[in-house]
């Protein structure tokens, strides 16, 4: 009842205020189109001529099916790479206005304090920080930065592209180490140590023997037995303090993050430093870029939007981060 009434609630907010700004975006999408056709057109035309020019010269050589199939091939493909590159600023400029004056009322509908900028996003700092993936950085990517209170939990998210460069010479290559959402939020605790809550590969494939090698793998702090057989099945834990990651770690904690892991249906993976917990969720997904081709402004595009961003909402209440139990000057007593 409640999924139907948002629904019905966010359709009247998108009739009053998203469907008006859709209308006017619906001039520049048309305007990006044109800007990709009259590109594909100017660069088809030039490289047609050219092409025909050495046709008689490729004759000799090949069969005249083939030397035709060749010739057209290579001139939609430039024109087509041509008319993305000298189309792409107008592209971005719609992309830019969609999200100033779409994807900022979708996230004003649910009430929150909150920013969005659409070109910034999580700190290199602040990923780094997490100790979630313990590698080097050579491009990291950011966008679509939300930050602000939900309920009473002070939240920083994005999406993220990070990738390190290996190898040397031809062997050169870039290899992805994340690409998703990443969130950290304050857990209203102050931590001594580090904790890390990782998917765990090893144990699920390997069984005994896969947790023997999580136990010899030095870069991470000591393995943390937790007796929950459940939680151990999908998550290894890593800690510089075993008190407190039993005190972080309850058995209600692990049910919720074990029900959140298997609700985004991704290998999601936690850490607890200094006074945040760190969330790192992959998807192949880029949650708010507006769709170019068909019409901008279907309802179910936009309630798409809505829908991701309530997921992501969500997660602060699937970890009851709203809830404070322990205030941070007891905490800090206590220890």
């Amino acid at each position: 009842m409640e999924m139907e009434n948002n629904k019905k609630n966010f359709s009247l907010y998108f009739d009053q205020k998203i469907y008006p700004e859709l209308k006017d975006l619906e001039k520049i999408r048309r305007e990006v189109w044109v800007s990709y056709l009259k590109w594909f057109l100017i660069a088809f035309g030039g490289l047609g001529g050219v092409v025909w020019y050495y046709f008689d010269a490729l004759k000799g050589y090949i069969p005249w099916e083939t030397a035709v199939l060749i010739c057209a091939l290579v001139v939609f493909i430039v024109s087509a790479l041509l008319s993305s590159v000298f189309g792409r600023s107008r592209y971005r400029y719609y992309v830019e206005e969609f999200k100033n004056r779409v994807i900022r009322q979708v996230i004003d509908f649910f009430g929150y304090n909150l920013l969005y900028a659409a070109d910034s996003g999580v700190s290199e700092h602040m990923f780094q920080a997490s100790g979630i993936f313990n590698v080097s950085l050579d491009v990291f990517k950011h966008e679509d930065g939300i930050t602000g209170t939900v309920g009473q939990t002070q939240v920083s998210l994005s999406e993220l592209c990070v990738k390190d460069v290996r190898g040397y010479g031809r062997n050169r290559r870039y290899v992805e180490i994340f690409n998703g959402l990443f969130i950290v939020a304050d857990f209203h605790k102050h931590f001594k140590g580090k904790t890390f809550v990782l998917t765990d590969h090893a144990e699920r494939v390997f069984g005994f023997i896969g947790k023997m090698f999580q136990e010899m793998n030095f870069s991470r702090p000591p393995l943390v037995c937790l007796g929950d057989p459940s939680f151990e099945k999908e998550f290894v834990v890593h800690s510089t303090d075993q008190q407190e990651a039993h005190y972080i770690l309850t058995p209600d904690m692990m049910k919720r993050m074990v029900r959140l892991k298997q609700s985004v249906k991704a290998p999601v993976q936690f850490s607890f430093v200094d006074s945040s917990i760190y969330i790192a969720i992959p998807q192949a997904k880029n949650m708010f870029e507006p769709k170019l081709f068909g019409t901008s402004h279907p309802r179910m595009q936009v309630y798409e939007y809505y829908t991701d961003l309530k997921r992501v909402f969500q997660v602060i209440e699937d970890l009851n981060l709203n809830t404070r139990i322990w205030s941070k000057a007891v905490m800090s007593k206590e220890r």
